[in-house]
Formats: structure tokens, C-alpha cells, sequence
């Protein structure tokens, strides 16, 4: 993946007039792995696989976890 140009944005509250890479190939879109591949989804259901991976690693380790309560 390359850039195709780098300029300033001077109309960007978050940094003005700095420069990054503008890349053709960007992601436009959250994507999941299923069978192997990658697939466009929706925010939401991504999210909700973040949250559902996330509350299980936590109920996992939290178990384990010496001097919980």
C-alpha cells in the first residue's frame, strides 16, 4: 500500500494544517473475519463482537485473578 499524495488540512479541528498520507485503499468500513475471510459489516456488528469478546475475556481473567472480590 503506498500513498497517493500527502497535503495539509487546514479545515481539520484535530490537527490544522499538518499533513498525512492519504491512501487510496483505506478502510471505508469495519470488517470481520468469517471462514477465513474478510467481510464488510455494519458498525454495529462489530461492535458487538468487540463487546461480546471483550465481556468474555474479562469474566475469564477475572476469575482467576488473585484477591478479587
Amino acid at each position: 500500500m503506498t500513498a497517493s499524495k500527502i497535503s495539509g488540512v487546514d479545515r481539520t479541528p484535530f490537527s490544522p494544517g499538518e499533513s498525512w498520507p492519504v491512501r487510496v485503499e483505506r478502510l471505508r468500513h469495519p470488517l470481520l473475519r468469517e471462514n477465513g475471510r474478510l467481510v464488510a459489516v455494519t458498525w454495529e456488528k462489530a461492535m458487538d463482537r468487540v463487546v461480546a469478546r471483550s465481556r468474555s475475556l474479562l469474566e475469564d481473567h477475572f476469575r482467576r485473578c488473585p484477591g478479587r472480590t
